[in-house]
């Protein structure tokens, strides 16, 4: 590709003018969000340095004086840190490009604006930055009525003001430019007719670098048929924006993978590549370090017509996954230098001396949890597969159980067993991990993961519960796999394709979790109730039983009087739908369900008031009498309440111990909840309700929290709470 100089009108070889300067390599800090810390960035600087990277790109969108307040200059406090930035990057051999984003408010034709612009530029100037950006990235394309009148179109604006800029400072070394269309997806209407891109390519002066972040905002790769594209059009290599570690649009992933995607052979027909990587400082050190190998794996700048397959090895991407796609007409080279297996090794190899945790343990269960965009590493997609398995092959273990039972069912239910092992393992690992790293000396970077070891721990606890529940749609992958779109529009990563395979499609609340405040918490277990709880769980609900509190003192004669009242019909008749939430002291409280309330209504007037009527006599006066004669008294005057049992055809109980349970973490009242609302679905049900006293403000606010409305009007001093679900 040779395209032409718009000064000189010559040909120009972009591969040989990428050769002869120096291939940029860096971080580019330009994510929404909190910006990184002082303290952070002098870090950078100095991996930046050991990785042999050269560049970083001051461009955080949340510094009000980056960009929504543009035109303010720098206060004495703020001057002199941003000089002690320059400083620590220059004695790390680092360029410091202080970039600046105007094109929110600016106006083009302004000569006040203008000079504000060169004024604010200079003041950094003077702080010792020697090079600079301006950037016009997610910006309205509409210029006001004045600037109308004098430019011919907004790239004409733009362009006039860069120029202005560049040249007021004296033409710095590095100066870049990023368009507002960056992308070949934001192009109109595409890269080579587009009017915006091919005036900035011609009228942009030749020393100003044009950033662009490949086909998408968030590309799965870059060839080089699509570089070749945008540099004739921009008469000039591309700077890349690489967005692929991005993970600002999506609070619920990290990515943790290597660059990958990108072929060497790209280096010569490029200006550089700038990561603009996870928000989370410290988590994006093999992110920084593949890039780093990346960037040296083709030092002489050999150009090749060809594009390396994305290399995965078959221990890291999907079972199911092939080779990175590829144009048709561009062959595979196989010879070269960087693959991403290889250099993620060698990353992880320096990172765990920071982590102090065994290499394997990382690679498998964190890394492979949180790996790219649009793939999943091994363990992660393994796991999701068992699951899958798991769900459709449930029938195995009632089979199993069937007088008739074929060799085949037992051996397909023998399979199952040996499946949910497997996967329950790698769930114990996963929580084993987020354990381990609570004790790790940077307790920065233990920060930044636990939100997201968190969030997929508490994920594969409620997946633990519902499989081993089960033992007593469509696959959107290939869409998600594609790069066809952008991975914003998959929002959650692993964590949400395991609760797309879990039945809450309709009370998708109920696996919405925010970690703990404090970083230790334990995870609590969520498991299905078992005969010999029993004694565990009566106990939970006395002391929970006073409206939250400790109820021990109010029924000292009889301390199963209350469980026999509220729980013990659970017990009894409905097991199947029980679950207990255990630490390591044991039982500490639990979810009680029931799938059929008016049939539960029904047994509970046959059978256990009966039961409860002759273990408990009836007080032999109706008057003054204490708390336990007027529960007692209540087994021999019992009213079922009224309930639309057609809208709500299950119930529910709720109870937890609060020095225990609610005091440490808030989410275990909705996973429990979830627990039990997984099996009442499974089994058809669509709503529940739960019976709760008029007064238990404490308890009735945590029903509210989960979800629960009141129906209808209180009677005899019970309120009912439903949801559907």
């Amino acid at each position: 590709m040779i395209p032409i100089s718009p000064e000189a009108g010559s040909p120009v070889d972009v591969a040989e003018t990428t050769k002869r300067s120096n291939f940029i390599c860096g971080v580019v800090e330009g994510f929404y969000g909190r910006p990184w810390s002082t303290a952070q960035r002098k870090r950078l600087f100095s991996r930046l340095n050991k990785m042999e990277m050269d560049t970083y790109i001051y461009a955080p969108k949340d510094d009000c004086k980056h960009r929504m307040f543009w035109r303010d200059m720098y206060s004495v406090e703020e001057a002199e840190h941003l000089t002690g930035l320059i400083e620590a990057a220059e004695s790390n051999n680092v360029s410091l490009v202080y970039a600046i984003s105007p094109g929110i408010d600016l106006t083009y034709s302004s000569a006040k604006d203008v000079a504000l612009l060169k004024k604010k530029l200079e003041q950094v100037a003077t702080f010792g930055c020697k090079s600079f950006a301006i950037l016009f990235d997610d910006i309205e394309i509409d210029m006001c009525e004045a600037d109308k009148g004098v430019f011919q179109s907004f790239a004409d604006a733009q362009v006039s003001v860069t120029n202005e800029v560049y040249q007021h400072l004296k033409e710095p070394a590095k100066f870049f430019f990023c368009p507002t269309e960056y992308c070949a997806t934001r192009a109109i209407p595409d890269v080579a007719t587009s009017g915006y891109l091919n005036t900035i390519g011609s009228r942009l002066l030749p020393g100003i670098d044009i950033m662009w972040t490949g086909p998408k905002v968030i590309s799965k790769k870059i060839t080089i048929k699509s570089i070749q594209e945008i540099t004739e059009v921009l008469r000039r290599p591309p700077l890349i924006w690489d967005n692929l570690h991005a993970n600002d649009y999506d609070p619920k992933r990290l990515f943790l993978g290597p660059y990958d995607g990108r072929s060497p052979e790209l280096i010569p027909y490029l200006r550089g590549v700038l990561t603009n990587p996870n928000t989370e400082f410290e988590a994006n050190y093999i992110a920084l370090h593949t890039l780093g190998q990346w960037s040296k794996s083709n030092s002489e700048g050999v150009k090749r017509d060809c594009i390396l397959s994305s290399a995965i090895s078959e221990d890291i991407r999907l079972e199911t996954d092939g080779e990175l796609c590829l144009d048709e007409d561009t062959p595979v080279n196989e010879a070269s230098s960087y693959v991403p297996r290889v250099a993620l090794t060698r990353a992880l190899s320096d990172w765990v001396e920071e982590l102090y945790v065994p290499y394997e343990s990382v690679k498998v269960k964190m890394i492979d949890m949180f790996y790219l965009p649009f793939e999943y590493g091994f363990q992660g997609s393994s796991m999701l597969c068992q699951l899958h398995w798991l769900k459709m092959n449930a029938h195995a273990m009632m089979e199993a159980k069937s007088p008739s039972v074929t060799p085949e069912q037992i051996a397909l239910s023998e399979e199952w067993r040996s499946r949910c092992i497997t996967l329950i393992t790698s769930v114990h690992a996963i929580r084993g991990l987020m354990s381990k790293l609570q004790s790790i000396p940077n307790q920065e970077l233990h920060k930044d993961l636990y939100p997201y070891l968190w969030d997929l721990s508490t994920t594969l606890s409620l997946v633990e519960s519902y499989i081993n529940w089960l033992g007593a749609n469509k696959w959107y992958r290939d869409y998600f796999m594609s790069g066809d779109d952008e991975p914003w529009g998959f929002h959650g990563g692993l964590q949400a394709e395991f609760k797309r395979l879990l039945p809450f499609e309709t009370a998708p609340d109920l696996v919405a979790f925010n970690a703990p405040v404090k970083a230790n918490t334990p995870l609590l277990t969520i498991r299905p109730y078992e005969p010999q709880d029993k004694a565990a769980v009566y106990e939970v609900c006395l002391r929970t039983c006073d409206d939250g509190a400790d109820g021990t003192d109010i029924f000292p004669d009889h301390p199963d009087l209350i469980a026999d009242k509220l729980i013990g019909n659970f017990l009894c008749d409905s097991t199947e739908y029980c679950f207990v939430v255990e630490d390591e002291a044991g039982v500490c409280g639990y979810a009680l369900a029931c799938i059929d309330a008016k049939e539960a209504m029904n047994r509970l007037n046959d059978r256990w008031v009966p039961a409860m009527c002759e273990k408990y006599p009836k007080p032999a006066s109706s008057e003054g009498l204490n708390p336990s004669e007027e529960i007692i008294a209540s087994f021999h005057a019992h009213h079922s309440p009224t309930v639309d049992t057609a809208t709500y055809p299950s119930s529910v109980r709720l109870d937890f111990l609060p020095d225990r349970v609610l005091c440490l973490d808030p989410n275990v009242p909705r996973r429990a909840l979830a627990s039990a609302v997984g099996a009442l679905k499974v089994n058809g049900s669509h709503g529940l309700f739960v019976e709760v006293n008029v007064g238990d403000a404490a308890t009735s606010e945590i029903y509210t929290k989960l979800g629960f409305g009141q129906i209808g009007s209180a009677e005899e001093g019970v309120t009912i709470l439903a949801r559907a679900i």
